[in-house]
């Protein structure tokens, strides 16, 4: 069998739609005949090149975008994309993040913006759901109010928390991460929207709070408790 019909052969039995040139050269293919036959095989149509060392069986709009991320960027699916796997968030999310350790970058493709996020220290919390490599529930939770720019801002997040399913394993996790990465005003800030939609952790108090402000469009308003002012407004509710 010529190294030809090899790598098409192995192309067409694939499971998964997407492939990564070091694939092949990870199977003992040389470099030379792997570029040779990769780029004789898209320019007859037969895969598609995403970018460079990346193709595909299909058009790009045809591709499962949560696993072109993962290829295109390897780490955790992450933020508003893990939260619309988990079904806390109605709309399809056209930036798709990826936490990495130390990759920060993006790419856009088609009408999708995929972008990979340097967490460091706090990428981890992953598991497998659904096919996909995503953040853990309660990692999921840290994340969002963590980088609550990532899922649109505060009144997102609030959104995201009235709709989210947590288990008290995820709770514990997630606490776990705050103790673990937080600061005291993210303790504050994290406690007092939890509180808001009626999950309460009073492990996130802490001792001696200074005042924080979760910002927004509102005048503000104090809460004793956890030592926040809140100017979320009117589309908090």
């Amino acid at each position: 069998m010529t190294k030809l019909n090899e790598i098409t052969k192995i192309i067409m039995e694939t499971d998964t739609d997407v492939f990564t040139f070091e694939h092949f050269i990870n199977l003992g293919f040389p470099k030379t005949e792997v570029a040779r036959i990769l780029s004789l095989l898209v320019r007859h149509g037969v895969i598609y090149k995403i970018r460079r060392g990346i193709y595909s069986k299909k058009p790009v709009e045809e591709v499962d975008i949560f696993k072109l991320a993962q290829t295109v960027f390897p780490g955790y699916l992450g933020f508003s994309v893990a939260c619309y796997i988990y079904g806390w968030l109605e709309y399809f999310p056209f930036t798709i993040y990826v936490v990495t350790v130390s990759t920060s970058k993006q790419l856009r493709l088609k009408n999708f913006l995929i972008k990979a996020v340097a967490l460091k220290q706090k990428a981890i919390g992953s598991t497998r759901f659904k096919d996909y490599l995503i953040s853990t529930k309660g990692k999921t939770l840290f994340d969002i109010l963590y980088k609550p720019g990532f899922v649109g801002g505060y009144n997102e997040v609030v959104k995201i928390l009235k709709k989210a399913k947590l288990s008290k394993d995820d709770l514990r996790e997630f606490v776990f991460y705050a103790k673990k990465f937080g600061s005291k005003s993210f303790m504050q800030k994290s406690g007092y929207l939890l509180s808001r939609v009626g999950i309460h952790l009073d492990e996130l108090h802490v001792e001696h709070p200074a005042v924080a402000v979760i910002p927004g469009k509102s005048k503000g308003r104090f809460n004793k408790e956890w030592m926040i002012i809140d100017k979320l407004g009117a589309d908090y509710e």
